[in-house]
């Protein structure tokens, strides 16, 4: 199976919590993270890897529905 991955530059992204606990609990919780790097995976999303500093994580392969655009204001 091919891939392809690519190097984004840092943007800031709000992360939905219960993306990273297997969409169990964490209601409308957030917190902050970095995009890393994007994947493409042949017949399916795209796949993003995000830097969390709350946990000093580098999370791999979350779905573009665990993202909000990050708004300063």
């Amino acid at each position: 199976m091919s891939t392809l991955v690519a190097n984004l530059p840092p943007t800031k992204v709000w992360v939905h919590k219960h993306a990273l606990r297997d969409y169990k609990d964490q209601e409308d919780q957030w917190t902050l993270g970095y995009w890393v790097t994007v994947k493409s995976i042949p017949g399916r999303g795209f796949y993003f890897e995000t830097y969390l500093p709350e946990y000093g994580a580098l999370y791999d392969k979350l779905t573009i529905d665990a993202f909000r655009v990050w708004d300063p204001d």
